[in-house]
């Protein structure tokens, strides 16, 4: 399923299981990022005082303005999957920033966050090794080097919290 050029108009791509799977695993993501923002709408403090929390709360605003930048990479490539799936993705991640930043002692729900993103990750990579799907050019081990990058970033993510 190697994506090297991108398809004309607006178009749903075929993912196959471990692609469908990916989403799967990294929806329970967005869900507890959703849920995490709901449970701190009626919080009024940003808590950035200890270092470990605000370290989390850096990786988590770094990660969110990357996952707010994959829209403009899925609108561009017109598939309709991938583009739902990067607004929503972009929405739990916005709701675990905001949680973040207003429940410093909460830690339950960014562990399960940042684990279900890793897990995705691991989906990711056995996706990409057995489809030969690429995207912008780039090869089959770019992709895998850029989802494992992105993987640990999500396990520093899990230890800043535990911190």
């Amino acid at each position: 399923m190697a994506q090297t050029t991108q398809k004309q108009g607006w178009h749903v791509a075929n993912w196959g299981t471990l692609g469908w799977l990916e989403t799967g695993v990294k929806a329970i993501g967005i869900i507890v990022g959703l849920l995490a923002f709901t449970q701190t709408i009626s919080t009024g403090t940003i808590g950035l005082a200890d270092v470990p929390h605000g370290i989390s709360v850096i990786i988590m605003a770094l990660l969110t303005l990357f996952v707010l930048g994959s829209i403009l990479l899925r609108a561009q490539q017109r598939e309709v999957v991938s583009l739902i799936f990067a607004i929503a993705n972009a929405l739990g991640h916005a709701g675990m920033l905001y949680y973040l930043l207003y429940t410093p002692e909460g830690q339950v729900l960014p562990i399960m966050f940042g684990i279900a993103y890793v897990l995705g990750e691991l989906v990711k990579q056995r996706f990409l090794i057995t489809s030969g799907y690429t995207e912008m050019g780039q090869q089959t081990p770019q992709m895998l080097m850029f989802s494992r990058g992105l993987m640990v970033v999500y396990v520093v993510l899990v230890v800043a919290v535990l911190l």
